[in-house]
């Protein structure tokens, strides 16, 4: 046992010597030998220890596919969640890693970048994927990569996943949560002002508790994230009832009030029918036009 940890340990630390020298002399480096716990693969690989990386591999018969026994995790999520480029691309083009795998979170590699905040990996991984089936990849609780981003701050990897990556700010999580619920309800306001003013978020969706984001915001206690919420929403609400129908096709103002040019064209539609209205009421028969008794209907 001793021996097991002291190989994890070295693999921690970057130590080639000391782990050359413990595999010589018998150390084992498969994973199932650790007990479930980070392999010395693992180890070397959430810290960017290349040359260990590589000599565990080459020469110590290392398993790239192992999964440790919390969350199923390989030693290429170890390697992203640390932020190792070159790691990853020695795992991948050199070690036949399986870059498709999900963890027992069902989490891939992109939503480990995203929660982590490494932009250089998340570019690095959709550009891997040419045909997008990793931007908007969902998790057991349908979380996207954007969302562990949202959720986590990083508005560098936010802002590269929408703009370049094209990712979806209007999927849902499973407790239907949008990117913006998920930074407001923690509290991210520059991430929020992206999604918002950048992004076209919408400030008016509910999740599955009846919450808007200024709902989140307002749970999240952050006084300029409520103020940034409620301007947006006051602001939306304003737009829709400017749109708003009055009558006959009028629409309203900013101050609610039918515009001039439609109060014009209805009085002299009074006038048409106020100047008919005593020549219908004689005994008089009068030939009145369709136009006009649509006209006498209206009225």
């Amino acid at each position: 046992m001793f021996v097991l940890w002291a190989l994890r340990d070295a693999a921690r630390d970057g130590d080639l010597v000391r782990v050359r020298d413990l595999v010589q002399n018998g150390a084992i480096v498969r994973a199932d030998h650790h007990h479930g716990r980070y392999s010395p693969l693992h180890e070397a690989s959430r810290k960017g220890h290349l040359p260990v990386v590589r000599y565990l591999v080459e020469e110590g018969g290392a398993d790239v596919h192992a999964t440790e026994q919390y969350a199923e995790a390989t030693p290429l999520h170890e390697a992203v969640l640390g932020g190792h480029l070159e790691v990853l691309e020695y795992l991948i083009y050199q070690a036949r890693a399986d870059l498709l795998h999900k963890d027992k979170f069902g989490q891939t590699a992109l939503h480990k970048a995203a929660k982590a905040g490494h932009v250089d990996l998340s570019r690095y991984l959709v550009n891997r994927d040419p045909i997008g089936r990793w931007v908007d990849a969902t998790d057991n609780k349908k979380m996207t990569p954007l969302m562990e981003a949202c959720e986590n701050g990083h508005l560098g990897v936010v802002e590269f996943l929408v703009n370049e990556a094209r990712a979806s700010v209007h999927d849902t999580s499973l407790s239907g949560d949008t990117p913006l619920h998920t930074a407001c309800l923690m509290g991210h306001v520059d991430v929020a002002k992206f999604l918002l003013h950048q992004a076209n978020a919408r400030v008016d969706k509910v999740n599955r508790d009846g919450q808007t984001p200024l709902d989140c915001a307002r749970r999240a206690a952050v006084p300029e994230l409520i103020r940034l919420m409620e301007q947006v929403s006051d602001n939306n609400k304003n737009k829709n009832n400017k749109s708003m129908p009055v009558m006959n096709g009028a629409t309203k103002t900013n101050d609610g009030v039918a515009s001039s040019e439609t109060k014009t064209a209805l009085d002299h539609k009074k006038s048409l029918l106020d100047s008919i209205m005593p020549a219908v009421a004689s005994d008089d028969e009068v030939m009145v036009s369709p136009l006009v008794h649509c006209c006498l209907i209206r009225k």
